[in-house]
Protein backbone atom coordinates (compact mmCIF):
# COMPACT_ATOMS: atom_id res chain seq x y z
CA UNK A 1 0.00 0.00 0.00
CA UNK A 2 1.35 3.52 -1.17
CA UNK A 3 1.80 6.58 1.51
CA UNK A 4 1.80 9.66 0.63
CA UNK A 5 4.21 11.78 2.43
CA UNK A 6 6.44 14.78 2.68
CA UNK A 7 9.56 16.39 4.54
CA UNK A 8 11.14 19.26 4.55
CA UNK A 9 11.85 23.16 6.21
CA UNK A 10 10.24 26.72 5.65
CA UNK A 11 10.57 29.80 6.31
CA UNK A 12 8.14 28.98 9.65
CA UNK A 13 10.20 26.14 10.85
CA UNK A 14 13.66 27.06 9.84
CA UNK A 15 15.72 30.21 10.25
CA UNK A 16 17.47 31.69 6.12
CA UNK A 17 20.92 29.99 7.79
CA UNK A 18 19.62 26.55 7.94
CA UNK A 19 17.21 26.71 4.55
CA UNK A 20 20.72 27.60 2.92
CA UNK A 21 22.27 24.79 4.83
CA UNK A 22 19.64 22.44 3.23
CA UNK A 23 19.47 24.37 -0.32
CA UNK A 24 20.42 22.86 -4.04
CA UNK A 25 21.50 23.91 -7.29
CA UNK A 26 19.43 22.58 -10.36
CA UNK A 27 21.99 20.28 -10.98
CA UNK A 28 22.49 19.03 -7.25
CA UNK A 29 18.38 18.73 -7.87
CA UNK A 30 18.77 16.53 -10.75
CA UNK A 31 21.07 14.12 -8.66
CA UNK A 32 18.52 14.27 -5.67
CA UNK A 33 15.50 12.63 -7.89
CA UNK A 34 17.42 9.80 -9.37
CA UNK A 35 19.36 8.76 -6.12
CA UNK A 36 15.80 9.22 -3.88
CA UNK A 37 13.75 7.59 -6.81
CA UNK A 38 16.46 4.49 -6.75
CA UNK A 39 14.93 4.13 -3.36
CA UNK A 40 11.25 5.38 -3.28
CA UNK A 41 8.33 5.14 -5.82
CA UNK A 42 7.63 8.48 -6.67
CA UNK A 43 9.94 12.08 -5.62
CA UNK A 44 9.26 15.50 -6.08
CA UNK A 45 11.92 17.63 -4.64
CA UNK A 46 10.84 21.60 -4.23
CA UNK A 47 12.73 24.38 -3.29
CA UNK A 48 12.56 27.70 -3.20
CA UNK A 49 13.96 30.97 -1.49
CA UNK A 50 11.11 30.25 1.38
CA UNK A 51 11.15 26.19 1.60
CA UNK A 52 12.76 22.51 0.82
CA UNK A 53 10.81 20.11 0.94
CA UNK A 54 10.50 16.35 -0.88
CA UNK A 55 7.30 14.79 -1.49
CA UNK A 56 7.36 11.08 -1.58
CA UNK A 57 5.30 8.26 -2.51
CA UNK A 58 6.49 4.95 -0.77
CA UNK A 59 5.12 1.56 1.19
CA UNK A 60 6.84 2.93 4.29
CA UNK A 61 6.63 6.61 5.04
CA UNK A 62 8.73 5.85 8.44
CA UNK A 63 11.39 4.52 6.15
CA UNK A 64 10.91 7.33 3.63
CA UNK A 65 11.25 9.79 6.27
CA UNK A 66 14.67 8.14 7.14
CA UNK A 67 15.46 7.99 3.71
CA UNK A 68 15.32 11.44 3.28
CA UNK A 69 17.17 12.36 7.09
CA UNK A 70 20.54 10.03 5.49
CA UNK A 71 20.27 11.74 2.20
CA UNK A 72 20.34 15.50 3.89
CA UNK A 73 22.83 14.37 6.36
CA UNK A 74 25.32 13.11 3.69
CA UNK A 75 24.25 15.72 1.02
CA UNK A 76 25.13 18.71 3.59
CA UNK A 77 27.80 16.83 6.25
CA UNK A 78 25.44 17.54 9.18
CA UNK A 79 24.56 14.95 11.82
CA UNK A 80 21.39 12.40 11.20
CA UNK A 81 20.34 13.73 14.84
CA UNK A 82 20.85 17.12 13.91
CA UNK A 83 18.82 16.88 10.66
CA UNK A 84 15.43 15.11 11.97
CA UNK A 85 15.67 18.28 14.96
CA UNK A 86 15.68 20.62 11.80
CA UNK A 87 12.91 18.89 9.45
CA UNK A 88 8.57 18.73 9.88
CA UNK A 89 6.82 15.61 8.26
CA UNK A 90 3.38 15.06 7.56
CA UNK A 91 1.82 11.78 6.09
CA UNK A 92 -1.07 10.50 4.20
CA UNK A 93 -4.25 13.49 4.45
CA UNK A 94 -1.98 16.04 6.04
CA UNK A 95 0.60 15.75 3.40
CA UNK A 96 -2.10 16.70 0.73
CA UNK A 97 -3.44 19.12 3.03
CA UNK A 98 0.16 20.55 3.10
CA UNK A 99 0.88 20.89 -0.66
CA UNK A 100 -2.99 22.25 -1.39
CA UNK A 101 -2.00 25.44 1.24
CA UNK A 102 1.38 25.75 -0.51
CA UNK A 103 0.18 26.25 -4.10
CA UNK A 104 -2.91 28.39 -2.44
CA UNK A 105 -0.31 30.23 -1.06
CA UNK A 106 -1.33 29.50 2.36
CA UNK A 107 2.19 28.39 3.45
CA UNK A 108 3.86 31.42 1.81
CA UNK A 109 5.82 34.02 4.02
CA UNK A 110 3.41 36.61 2.00
CA UNK A 111 -0.15 35.30 2.55
CA UNK A 112 -2.07 34.44 -0.99
CA UNK A 113 1.11 35.27 -3.29
CA UNK A 114 0.63 33.50 -6.48
CA UNK A 115 4.53 32.95 -7.59
CA UNK A 116 4.77 29.88 -5.71
CA UNK A 117 1.83 28.21 -7.88
CA UNK A 118 4.19 28.40 -11.10
CA UNK A 119 7.44 27.08 -8.62
CA UNK A 120 5.44 24.38 -7.97
CA UNK A 121 4.48 23.46 -11.49
CA UNK A 122 8.20 23.61 -12.32
CA UNK A 123 9.57 21.28 -10.17
CA UNK A 124 6.60 18.92 -10.89
CA UNK A 125 7.92 19.28 -14.54
CA UNK A 126 11.08 18.72 -13.72
CA UNK A 127 10.41 15.69 -11.69
CA UNK A 128 7.93 14.46 -14.66
CA UNK A 129 11.24 15.41 -17.21
CA UNK A 130 13.20 12.96 -14.53
CA UNK A 131 10.94 10.05 -14.68
CA UNK A 132 10.37 10.31 -10.70
CA UNK A 133 6.48 10.91 -10.75
CA UNK A 134 3.97 7.99 -11.26
CA UNK A 135 0.07 8.05 -10.93
CA UNK A 136 -0.20 8.93 -7.59
CA UNK A 137 1.88 12.23 -7.99
CA UNK A 138 0.70 13.10 -11.55
CA UNK A 139 -3.37 12.97 -9.78
CA UNK A 140 -1.98 14.44 -6.97
CA UNK A 141 -0.11 17.67 -8.24
CA UNK A 142 -3.16 17.92 -11.15
CA UNK A 143 -5.41 18.03 -8.30
CA UNK A 144 -3.45 20.77 -6.52
CA UNK A 145 -3.06 22.87 -9.52
CA UNK A 146 -6.65 22.47 -9.62
CA UNK A 147 -7.44 23.74 -6.41
CA UNK A 148 -5.08 27.15 -6.37
CA UNK A 149 -6.82 28.02 -9.41
CA UNK A 150 -9.81 27.97 -7.52
CA UNK A 151 -8.59 29.25 -4.28
CA UNK A 152 -7.40 32.15 -6.41
CA UNK A 153 -10.92 32.58 -9.11
CA UNK A 154 -13.11 32.37 -5.84
CA UNK A 155 -11.55 34.41 -3.12
CA UNK A 156 -10.13 37.68 -2.89
CA UNK A 157 -7.05 36.12 -0.90
CA UNK A 158 -4.33 37.73 -4.27
CA UNK A 159 -6.16 40.75 -4.29
CA UNK A 160 -4.59 42.01 -0.97
CA UNK A 161 -1.26 39.77 -1.35
CA UNK A 162 2.00 41.49 -1.85
CA UNK A 163 4.89 39.49 -3.10
CA UNK A 164 8.40 38.98 -1.74
CA UNK A 165 9.61 41.76 -4.62
CA UNK A 166 6.98 44.43 -4.13
CA UNK A 167 8.02 44.55 0.30
CA UNK A 168 11.02 44.51 -1.25
CA UNK A 169 9.59 47.97 -2.85
CA UNK A 170 8.21 48.80 0.45
CA UNK A 171 11.63 48.93 2.18
CA UNK A 172 13.01 51.09 -0.59
CA UNK A 173 10.17 53.75 0.08
CA UNK A 174 10.80 53.78 3.86
CA UNK A 175 14.39 54.42 3.40
CA UNK A 176 14.36 57.24 0.75
CA UNK A 177 10.58 57.98 0.68
CA UNK A 178 10.29 58.67 -3.10
CA UNK A 179 11.33 56.71 -5.36
CA UNK A 180 11.29 59.04 -8.44
CA UNK A 181 14.72 59.16 -10.15
CA UNK A 182 16.64 56.40 -8.26
CA UNK A 183 18.62 54.44 -9.82
CA UNK A 184 18.24 50.55 -9.57
CA UNK A 185 20.84 47.60 -10.33
CA UNK A 186 19.73 44.08 -10.52
CA UNK A 187 22.08 40.73 -10.04
CA UNK A 188 20.29 38.16 -11.16
CA UNK A 189 17.91 38.16 -13.88
CA UNK A 190 15.42 35.49 -13.31
CA UNK A 191 11.58 36.37 -12.22
CA UNK A 192 12.16 37.83 -8.71
CA UNK A 193 14.34 40.46 -9.91
CA UNK A 194 11.90 41.04 -12.66
CA UNK A 195 8.80 41.47 -10.14
CA UNK A 196 10.80 43.69 -8.31
CA UNK A 197 12.25 46.11 -11.05
CA UNK A 198 8.47 46.39 -12.38
CA UNK A 199 7.32 47.37 -8.87
CA UNK A 200 9.98 50.11 -8.59
CA UNK A 201 9.66 51.15 -12.17
CA UNK A 202 6.10 51.75 -11.42
CA UNK A 203 6.48 53.82 -8.31
CA UNK A 204 8.82 56.04 -10.65
CA UNK A 205 12.93 54.41 -10.26
CA UNK A 206 14.34 55.46 -13.68
CA UNK A 207 17.77 54.53 -14.25
CA UNK A 208 18.13 50.00 -13.98
CA UNK A 209 21.18 48.70 -14.26
CA UNK A 210 21.48 44.67 -14.68
CA UNK A 211 24.33 42.17 -14.01
CA UNK A 212 23.23 38.79 -14.69
CA UNK A 213 26.39 35.74 -15.24
CA UNK A 214 23.90 35.15 -18.83
CA UNK A 215 24.57 37.65 -20.71
CA UNK A 216 21.72 37.28 -22.74
CA UNK A 217 19.50 37.07 -20.36
CA UNK A 218 20.82 40.29 -18.88
CA UNK A 219 20.02 42.23 -22.05
CA UNK A 220 16.31 40.85 -22.28
CA UNK A 221 15.82 42.29 -19.15
CA UNK A 222 18.02 45.51 -19.43
CA UNK A 223 15.43 46.51 -23.06
CA UNK A 224 12.87 45.43 -21.23
CA UNK A 225 12.90 48.09 -18.36
CA UNK A 226 14.90 50.60 -20.50
CA UNK A 227 17.85 49.97 -18.61
CA UNK A 228 21.78 48.86 -19.34
CA UNK A 229 23.69 46.06 -18.71
CA UNK A 230 27.00 45.35 -16.60
CA UNK A 231 29.07 42.53 -16.76
CA UNK A 232 29.09 40.15 -14.11
CA UNK A 233 32.51 39.97 -12.95
CA UNK A 234 32.21 44.38 -13.30
CA UNK A 235 29.28 44.69 -11.11
CA UNK A 236 30.98 45.76 -8.04
CA UNK A 237 31.65 49.43 -9.84
CA UNK A 238 27.98 49.44 -10.18
CA UNK A 239 27.44 49.93 -6.77
CA UNK A 240 28.70 53.30 -7.20
CA UNK A 241 25.72 54.89 -8.75
CA UNK A 242 23.36 52.78 -7.64
CA UNK A 243 20.22 53.54 -4.57
CA UNK A 244 18.97 50.46 -4.54
CA UNK A 245 20.80 47.19 -5.18
CA UNK A 246 18.21 43.61 -5.79
CA UNK A 247 20.09 40.93 -5.15
CA UNK A 248 18.29 37.55 -6.48
CA UNK A 249 21.05 34.85 -8.40
CA UNK A 250 21.08 31.42 -8.23
CA UNK A 251 24.79 31.31 -6.61
CA UNK A 252 25.39 28.68 -4.11
CA UNK A 253 27.93 31.27 -2.15
CA UNK A 254 28.07 35.31 -1.46
CA UNK A 255 28.70 36.95 -4.53
CA UNK A 256 28.86 40.47 -2.81
CA UNK A 257 31.63 40.93 -0.38
CA UNK A 258 32.46 43.59 2.23
CA UNK A 259 35.47 45.23 0.70
CA UNK A 260 34.10 45.50 -2.32
CA UNK A 261 30.96 47.49 -0.81
CA UNK A 262 33.46 49.43 1.04
CA UNK A 263 35.43 50.64 -2.22
CA UNK A 264 31.98 51.78 -3.43
CA UNK A 265 31.18 53.44 -0.16
CA UNK A 266 34.09 55.84 -0.65
CA UNK A 267 32.58 57.28 -3.93
CA UNK A 268 29.39 57.73 -2.41
CA UNK A 269 29.57 60.82 -0.56
CA UNK A 270 27.72 59.68 2.49
CA UNK A 271 24.94 58.33 -0.06
CA UNK A 272 22.55 55.72 1.65
CA UNK A 273 22.99 52.31 -0.19
CA UNK A 274 20.08 49.93 0.19
CA UNK A 275 21.04 46.17 -0.82
CA UNK A 276 17.86 43.65 -0.72
CA UNK A 277 19.23 39.84 -0.74
CA UNK A 278 15.98 37.71 -2.01
CA UNK A 279 18.13 35.02 -2.70
CA UNK A 280 18.66 31.36 -1.21
CA UNK A 281 21.08 30.85 -0.73
CA UNK A 282 22.03 34.67 0.11
CA UNK A 283 23.84 36.90 -2.04
CA UNK A 284 25.10 39.71 0.20
CA UNK A 285 27.44 38.59 2.59
CA UNK A 286 26.30 39.92 6.08
CA UNK A 287 28.98 41.34 7.63
CA UNK A 288 28.26 44.55 4.56
CA UNK A 289 25.57 45.28 6.71
CA UNK A 290 28.04 47.11 9.30
CA UNK A 291 29.63 49.56 6.99
CA UNK A 292 27.91 52.84 7.36
CA UNK A 293 25.53 54.27 5.02
CA UNK A 294 25.03 50.25 4.08
CA UNK A 295 21.20 48.84 4.53
CA UNK A 296 20.95 45.41 4.52
CA UNK A 297 17.69 43.41 4.06
CA UNK A 298 17.76 39.40 3.63
CA UNK A 299 14.29 37.07 3.37
CA UNK A 300 14.11 37.01 7.54
CA UNK A 301 14.08 40.60 7.63
CA UNK A 302 11.47 40.57 4.66
CA UNK A 303 9.19 38.36 6.72
CA UNK A 304 8.95 40.48 9.46
CA UNK A 305 7.54 43.45 6.95
CA UNK A 306 5.49 40.77 5.50
CA UNK A 307 3.80 40.02 9.38
CA UNK A 308 2.62 43.50 9.75
CA UNK A 309 -0.20 43.65 6.75
CA UNK A 310 -1.99 40.20 7.61
CA UNK A 311 -5.40 40.94 8.42
CA UNK A 312 -7.10 41.76 5.43
CA UNK A 313 -6.06 38.27 4.27
CA UNK A 314 -6.44 36.21 7.05
CA UNK A 315 -9.87 37.15 5.61
CA UNK A 316 -9.92 35.12 2.78
CA UNK A 317 -7.85 32.57 3.81
CA UNK A 318 -10.80 31.42 5.75
CA UNK A 319 -12.25 31.04 3.12
CA UNK A 320 -9.75 29.17 1.20
CA UNK A 321 -9.37 26.81 3.62
CA UNK A 322 -13.48 25.72 3.09
CA UNK A 323 -12.01 24.96 -0.93
CA UNK A 324 -8.92 23.31 0.59
CA UNK A 325 -11.20 21.18 2.72
CA UNK A 326 -13.56 20.17 -0.01
CA UNK A 327 -10.97 19.71 -2.70
CA UNK A 328 -8.97 16.78 -0.15
CA UNK A 329 -11.84 15.25 0.43
CA UNK A 330 -12.21 14.86 -3.27
CA UNK A 331 -8.59 13.72 -3.64
CA UNK A 332 -8.52 11.31 -1.08
CA UNK A 333 -11.63 9.85 -2.68
CA UNK A 334 -9.78 9.92 -5.99
CA UNK A 335 -7.20 8.25 -4.12
CA UNK A 336 -9.14 5.63 -3.30
CA UNK A 337 -10.49 4.42 -6.54
CA UNK A 338 -6.34 4.71 -7.57
CA UNK A 339 -5.57 2.18 -5.05
CA UNK A 340 -8.57 0.29 -6.52
CA UNK A 341 -7.24 0.28 -10.41
CA UNK A 342 -4.76 -2.68 -10.25
CA UNK A 343 -7.80 -4.30 -9.77
CA UNK A 344 -9.86 -2.94 -12.29
CA UNK A 345 -7.42 -3.80 -14.31
CA UNK A 346 -6.99 -7.13 -14.26
CA UNK A 347 -10.75 -7.81 -14.04
CA UNK A 348 -10.65 -6.28 -17.23
CA UNK A 349 -7.77 -8.07 -19.02
CA UNK A 350 -9.06 -10.96 -17.76
CA UNK A 351 -12.30 -10.05 -19.42
CA UNK A 352 -10.28 -9.53 -23.02
CA UNK A 353 -8.62 -12.51 -22.27
CA UNK A 354 -11.58 -14.58 -22.21
CA UNK A 355 -13.53 -12.92 -25.35
CA UNK A 356 -10.50 -13.28 -27.41
CA UNK A 357 -10.32 -16.95 -26.51
CA UNK A 358 -13.98 -17.67 -27.32
CA UNK A 359 -14.43 -15.38 -30.04
CA UNK A 360 -11.29 -17.22 -32.03
CA UNK A 361 -12.85 -20.90 -31.09
CA UNK A 362 -16.44 -19.41 -32.40
CA UNK A 363 -15.29 -18.01 -35.35
CA UNK A 364 -13.18 -21.27 -36.36
CA UNK A 365 -16.51 -23.14 -36.30
CA UNK A 366 -18.09 -20.31 -38.53
CA UNK A 367 -15.76 -20.08 -41.38
CA UNK A 368 -18.47 -19.54 -43.62
CA UNK A 369 -19.52 -16.42 -42.38
CA UNK A 370 -19.16 -13.45 -44.43
CA UNK A 371 -16.61 -10.35 -42.85
CA UNK A 372 -19.61 -8.50 -41.76
CA UNK A 373 -21.12 -11.06 -40.16
CA UNK A 374 -18.44 -12.37 -38.15
CA UNK A 375 -17.73 -8.02 -37.34
CA UNK A 376 -21.46 -8.79 -35.95
CA UNK A 377 -20.42 -11.47 -33.80
CA UNK A 378 -17.14 -9.94 -32.48
CA UNK A 379 -19.27 -7.00 -31.16
CA UNK A 380 -21.57 -9.11 -29.50
CA UNK A 381 -18.97 -10.72 -27.66
CA UNK A 382 -17.74 -7.64 -27.07
CA UNK A 383 -20.41 -5.67 -25.88
CA UNK A 384 -21.55 -8.59 -23.71
CA UNK A 385 -17.89 -8.88 -21.83
CA UNK A 386 -18.27 -5.20 -21.00
CA UNK A 387 -21.90 -4.97 -19.62
CA UNK A 388 -21.18 -7.68 -17.36
CA UNK A 389 -17.91 -5.96 -16.12
CA UNK A 390 -19.94 -2.25 -16.19
CA UNK A 391 -21.30 -2.59 -12.47
CA UNK A 392 -18.74 -4.82 -10.75
CA UNK A 393 -16.54 -1.73 -11.90
CA UNK A 394 -18.35 1.27 -11.03
CA UNK A 395 -19.73 -0.38 -7.84
CA UNK A 396 -16.20 -0.81 -6.77
CA UNK A 397 -15.34 2.86 -7.50
CA UNK A 398 -18.14 4.15 -5.67
CA UNK A 399 -17.22 1.42 -2.54
CA UNK A 400 -13.64 2.94 -3.19
CA UNK A 401 -14.89 6.58 -3.07
CA UNK A 402 -17.06 5.58 0.31
CA UNK A 403 -13.60 4.18 2.00
CA UNK A 404 -14.81 0.80 1.91
CA UNK A 405 -12.97 -0.46 -1.06
CA UNK A 406 -10.62 -2.92 0.72
CA UNK A 407 -13.14 -5.33 1.26
CA UNK A 408 -14.76 -5.20 -2.03
CA UNK A 409 -11.68 -5.18 -3.85
CA UNK A 410 -10.85 -8.57 -1.95
CA UNK A 411 -13.86 -10.12 -2.92
CA UNK A 412 -13.57 -9.30 -6.23
CA UNK A 413 -10.28 -10.64 -6.69
CA UNK A 414 -11.48 -14.25 -4.78
CA UNK A 415 -14.91 -14.02 -7.16
CA UNK A 416 -12.80 -13.88 -10.10
CA UNK A 417 -9.74 -15.61 -9.26
CA UNK A 418 -7.16 -12.34 -9.92
CA UNK A 419 -3.43 -12.14 -9.02
CA UNK A 420 -3.05 -8.96 -8.31
CA UNK A 421 0.08 -7.14 -7.43
CA UNK A 422 -0.08 -3.56 -5.83
CA UNK A 423 3.41 -3.26 -5.19
CA UNK A 424 4.05 -3.44 -9.31
CA UNK A 425 1.16 -0.74 -10.23
CA UNK A 426 2.83 2.09 -8.09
Amino acid sequence: MYQIAVTGVNHRSASLEVREKLSFTDSQLRQALHYLHHRLQEVVLLFTCNRMEIYTVSEDASGAQETLVEFLSHHRKIAPSEVRKLLFHYTGEDAVQHLFKVVCGLDSMVLGETQVLGQVKEVYRKACEEGTVGKVFHTLFQHSFKTGKRVHGETGINDHAASVSYVAVKLSQDLFGSLKGRSVMVLGAGKMSELALQHLKEQGAKRVLVANRSRERACQLAERFDGSVINFKEMPGGFKDADIVITSTGAPHYVVHPHAVEAAMHDRNGRDLLFIDIALPRDVEPAAAELDGVHLYDLDDLQQVVRANEQERRQEALRAESILKDERKQFMESLQVLKAEPVISALRQKGESIYQQEKDQALSRLSRLSSREKKVVETMGRRVMDQLLKDPVLTLKELSRQGDGEEATETLCRLFNLDVRQKEDL
